[in-house]
């Protein structure tokens, strides 16, 4: 019993060193030790069944054909860098027609998809702290120790529309289902449950019930979702990666172990799913890059680099030309 309560105090203070001080950190590390605080807590097993799931709907490609589909890949606190890139673009005239997004990628282009104004959308990010986002809780939850309800209230403070068909520029976000391990597309429907259960990580995130299902992040299976792009026939793919590079140094404790362990799987999922990209942005962060103002400042340094051949790809002239996209 000792060994167990000095444990679970060492776990606990490794965990707030790790969530101190910064903005939207979902850290993936964090899934695993997290998940351990719980089971040292003693929780109860139980187990999260679906009865009567409901068949997913149709994906609704957008129509005329896509010009340009923005893939907004799953990242944590470093899908910040999305609105960045995002900005940049706007500046250049560069407007997508589609957008398809996991996990925070979801989240960033589910706010820019119901209000394209990248000023606006600077400013909730740059205004935000972690309570926005972060219902912290070990002792009320046994399968998350985040509820997901802070998230849910300030998606509906910052999001005009209530279903994907009122948005302004069409989006299609990335699930899994828990259950059955069925890799889902919603581009149709209540919105907010569907970007919920694409950031929902797993040992951080309560799974998020929706069509009689359970869902969690997009990144289980695919983070950077450019076949969904492909599958509605965009003519160009601009692919934008926010994961964390391998630190080839090693780990030297527990929590670099974890956080190693998971970047090389998300490196090996990434690595078959940016294939067929026109662009691959990839920003390269380490897990030491968690200051909001420089994440974004990544994003449009990158993203800088990309725009001339991204308009010579489309077209575009040289002059600033805002494209049809609004529905």
């Amino acid at each position: 019993m000792e060994i167990r309560k000095v444990t679970g105090s060492i776990i606990r203070k490794v965990i707030w060193k790790r969530w101190e001080g910064f903005k939207w950190r979902l850290s993936r590390c964090g899934a695993i030790l997290l998940l351990s605080c719980v089971v040292v807590q003693g929780c109860m097993v139980l187990r999260l069944n679906e009865k009567n799931p409901q068949p997913i709907p149709p994906l609704p490609c957008p129509t005329p054909p896509v010009k340009l589909a923005l893939v907004l890949g799953a990242g944590g606190i470093k899908g910040i860098a999305h609105a960045g890139v995002l900005e940049e673009f706007a500046k250049a005239g560069i407007y997508p027609n589609l957008i398809v997004g996991c996990s925070a990628g979801a989240l960033i282009g589910g706010l820019y998809a119901d209000n394209p104004d990248v000023s606006r959308l600077k400013k909730v990010i740059m205004n935000s702290t972690t309570s926005d986002f972060i219902d912290f809780s070990l002792l009320y939850s046994r399968f998350g120790v985040v509820k997901g309800l802070a998230l849910e209230g300030f998606l509906k403070t910052h999001l005009r529309s209530r279903t994907f068909e009122e948005l302004k520029i069409p989006l299609i976000a990335v699930l899994v289902d828990l259950i059955s391990g069925e890799f889902v597309k919603l581009g149709s429907g209540p919105l907010i449950p569907a970007l919920r259960g694409s950031s929902a990580f797993p040992g951080v995130f309560v799974p998020v019930y929706y069509l009689g299902r359970y869902f969690v992040d997009g990144g289980v299976i695919n983070p950077l979702p450019v076949q969904v792009a492909k599958e509605c026939g965009a003519e160009v793919i601009v692919a934008i990666d926010v994961s964390n590079k391998i630190n080839h140094q090693g780990p030297i404790n527990l929590v670099e172990v974890a956080e190693h362990a998971v970047d090389i799987t998300w490196k090996t999922l990434r690595s078959y799913a940016e294939k067929g990209a026109d662009f691959l942005i990839r920003m390269d962060f380490s897990h030491e890059d968690a200051h909001t103002e420089e994440i974004y400042k990544r994003g449009q340094q990158e993203a800088r680099k990309y725009i001339p051949a991204i308009k010579k790809k489309l077209g575009l002239p040289d002059h600033v030309l805002r494209s049809a996209h609004a529905r």
